[in-house]
């Protein structure tokens, strides 16, 4: 009896999971998120700069930006959407930020870093949405943030 209980706890969190995947969309497309083309707040040093990673990082066609207050925005076709950070999480190949406003949370997985300037670096992973749409695509961007990685010295 106690194997029949946890032979069925196995398979049904193995449903559970594979809906769960099954939900999320893979998003390649440059469509599902739009460029943002104009700035809700002012964007001065600090700021971080994320695209598709199939888009070159040189045509500034940004669909992710976070400003130095970790404010972070992104565009659909319903206008802009707002996100506040919540939390940084280290992890063994860089980091995990989490933002969210009052529906969805976005979650920046980013697990590249190559520093290209002195207070500058270019990132890459990945970007979640979690919320009323649900999606993960591939990122990098170019990032001024004030953090260990660009800042090592001044942060010690």
């Amino acid at each position: 009896m106690k194997y029949l209980l946890v032979l069925f706890l196995v398979v049904s969190s193995l449903i559970m999971r594979s809906r769960l995947e099954s939900n999320v969309v893979f998003a390649q497309k440059p469509n599902l998120l739009q460029v943002i083309k104009a700035y809700p707040v002012k964007i001065d040093g600090g700021a971080s700069f994320f695209t598709y990673d199939s888009i070159n990082l040189n045509a500034k066609k940004y669909v992710l930006v976070i400003s130095k207050e970790k404010q972070a925005f992104i565009q659909t076709s319903g206008g802009l959407i707002y996100f506040t950070r919540k939390k940084r999480e280290t992890t063994e190949d860089g980091y995990r930020d989490t933002y969210s406003n009052k529906s969805s949370t976005l979650i920046l997985n980013i697990d590249k870093i190559k520093k290209t300037s002195e207070y500058s670096s270019v990132r890459s992973g990945t970007l979640e949405l979690e919320g009323a749409t649900r999606f993960l695509m591939k990122v990098h961007g170019k990032v001024d943030e004030f953090d260990k990685y660009n800042y090592p010295e001044r942060l010690k």
